[in-house]
C-alpha cells in the first residue's frame, strides 16, 4: 500500500538516499518494513491506550476509544516518518564524514597518480593509510568491483560515482574515469581538484572563523551582560516588594543563574560543535 504511494519520482530518490546512506539490509526489505511497522505501531498501541485512557484516566468508552485511536494512528506515522528520515540522517553524517577529511585522501590520490601508478594500485596504497572509515568504505567497494567483480576501472568508477553520498567525492571518481577516457590519465585532473579544494577549505574556515567571532560577542552579551542586568533590575524589584508574573523575583534570579544561563551556553556550545564538524 505504502509503496504504491511511493512510486514515481520519490521512490527512486528515496532508492538513491538509501544506496548512499551506508544501510546493508536490501532496499526491497527495508520497503516491506515501510509496510508492516508502521500498521505494527498503531495496532500495538491501540489496546494499551485505550486501556490507560479508560482504566487508568476513568475517561468514557467512546471518547476513550477516539483518543486511543487517534494517538495509534499519530504513534503509526511517527513510525513511518521515522523510517523514512533515518536514511536521510545516515546520508548526511556519511557525507560530513567523508569530506572532513577528504582533501588529504585526494593529495594522496594525486601523488601517486603523478608518479606513475594506476589507479588499482592507487587505491590499494590509500586504503593502507586512511583512517577515516567512510572513506575507507569506499574505496574498498570501489577495489572490490575491480578486483572481485571483474569490473573495469571506468565501470567501477561509475559505479562508485553513484553510491557515494558526497557530492565532492562524487565528483572525484567522475573526473577521474572522464580524465582516463580523454587523456589516458588523471594527474592533472587531479592537481586542479587538490587546488579547488584547499582553496574551499580556505573559504570555509575563514567564514567559521567570523560566524565564531560573532557568536561570541552573542555568546558574551546574553550570557554574561544580560544576566547581570536582570538580576540588578530583579533585585530592585525585590526591595520593592512586588511579584512578576506571580513570581518572587528572587526565584527569578535563581531561574536565570540555574536555568537560563546554563541552557544558552549548551545551545552556543551545540552550534559551535556543528560549526567545527565541518572542518
Amino acid at each position: 500500500m505504502i509503496r504504491r504511494l511511493l512510486e514515481s519520482s520519490f521512490i527512486e530518490e528515496f532508492r538513491k538516499i538509501y544506496i548512499a546512506s551506508g544501510i546493508t539490509k536490501p532496499f526491497d526489505e527495508y520497503l516491506k518494513l515501510l509496510n508492516i511497522v508502521p500498521i505494527a505501531t498503531s495496532i500495538c498501541f491501540a489496546p494499551v491506550l485505550f486501556i490507560v485512557h479508560y482504566s487508568l484516566l476513568k475517561i468514557p468508552v467512546i471518547p476513550a476509544l477516539l483518543l486511543s485511536l487517534m494517538l495509534s494512528a499519530i504513534a503509526g506515522i511517527s513510525a513511518f516518518a521515522l523510517l523514512v528520515y533515518y536514511p536521510k540522517i545516515r546520508y548526511s553524517s556519511r557525507k560530513y564524514t567523508i569530506e572532513s577529511t577528504l582533501i588529504f585522501t585526494v593529495s594522496l590520490i594525486a601523488t601517486l597518480s603523478a608518479i606513475g601508478m594506476n589507479i588499482e594500485r592507487i587505491i590499494e596504497t590509500v586504503l593502507e593509510v586512511e583512517d577515516n572509515k567512510q572513506i575507507r568504505k569506499e574505496l574498498i567497494l570501489l577495489l572490490r568491483d575491480m578486483k572481485i567483480l571483474g569490473l573495469d576501472a571506468l565501470t567501477s568508477l561509475k559505479n562508485a560515482s553513484m553510491r557515494t553520498p558526497s557530492e565532492v567525492m562524487r565528483e572525484l571518481f567522475q573526473g577521474i574515469r572522464e580524465s582516463i577516457i580523454s587523456i589516458g590519465s588523471p594527474t592533472e585532473f587531479l592537481r586542479f581538484m587538490v587546488s579547488s579544494m584547499i582553496e574551499k577549505r580556505r573559504k570555509l574556515l575563514r567564514d567559521i572563523t567570523n560566524g565564531l567571532s560573532i557568536i561570541s560577542e552573542v555568546y558574551v552579551t546574553i550570557t554574561v551582560v544580560m544576566p547581570i542586568v536582570l538580576m540588578v533590575m530583579l533585585v530592585l524589584m525585590s526591595s520593592m516588594g512586588g511579584f512578576i508574573l506571580g513570581i518572587d523575583p528572587l526565584s527569578l534570579i535563581v531561574l536565570v543563574v540555574l536555568l537560563l544561563v546554563p541552557v544558552i551556553s549548551l545551545i552556543v556550545l551545540i552550534i559551535i560543535d556543528g560549526w567545527l564538524s565541518r572542518v
